[in-house]
């Protein structure tokens, strides 16, 4: 990754995402075509809760065959179980995240995709949630300080809230808060629906978190995405 600002991030993990999705309008003044988000309200992402605990519910959600849910299924169980997918699920490492890739994008139109936060904000979530007796699976990740893996396309930032249990919440774009930043700020998102600049997401978090925007419940964080070259089932780029 070339980007300045993702030297300043710590990844804190790795995702199959559905799509990009087509989204509504967000106002005059805002390009969306079509969105990627890490937030599970926007996209349908891998692995999940369901691929684990109800892998029916999750192929219909792919457009899975049975035997291919099946099959994704146990890469994320056995994943867990060895440690290379944390739990609540999200991929440590972006080869088992490619592994799940391979074996949906036959059938759905999926990304992998990278998310993290500037060290500033994950020391920020690692105070809040550190100590937490359950401790969420991105506590850990954070706290290796680990890079992303080097070959991956920086798309922006996802405003996005951080549950009480220390998971991924709602985006800002589940509500009309990029309208709203941009009547008050001239900021606007770019066509995958993220903000380009750091300090832009930043500032969009504060306003959030102290009412400045209406949103859902914070606290909010920036969450660096970027996507990654996958290859399909017969070795061509998707």
């Amino acid at each position: 990754m070339q980007s300045r600002e993702s030297e300043d991030c710590l990844c804190a993990g790795y995702f199959v995402i559905a799509g990009p999705q087509p989204y509504r309008s967000f106002g005059p003044g805002i390009v969306n075509r079509e969105v990627l988000s890490i937030s599970e309200c926007i996209c349908d992402r891998l692995p999940s809760l369901d691929s684990i605990e109800d892998p029916e519910k999750m192929a219909s959600a792919f457009n899975l065959p049975q035997g291919t849910g099946q099959a994704v299924s146990k890469v994320v169980r056995t994943g867990v179980q060895d440690g290379v997918i944390a739990y609540p699920p999200v991929c440590r490492d972006r080869a088992v995240a490619d592994r799940i890739h391979r074996l949906v994008c036959a059938h759905h139109t999926v990304k992998v995709v990278g998310f993290g936060l500037h060290r500033k904000d994950a020391s920020r979530y690692l105070v809040q949630w550190g100590g937490a007796a359950a401790q969420p699976s991105l506590v850990s990740l954070l706290a290796d300080e680990r890079s992303f893996a080097p070959d991956g396309t920086v798309l922006g930032f996802e405003p996005l809230t951080v549950c009480a249990t220390g998971e991924l919440g709602c985006s800002w774009l589940c509500g009309d808060v990029p309208r709203q930043l941009l009547a008050k700020t001239g900021i606007a998102p770019n066509r995958r629906g993220l903000l380009e600049d750091y300090r832009d997401a930043d500032r969009c978090c504060r306003m959030l978190d102290a009412g400045g925007l209406d949103g859902e419940p914070g606290p909010w964080f920036a969450w660096l995405v970027c996507v990654y070259d996958t290859l399909g089932p017969r070795g061509q780029p998707l």
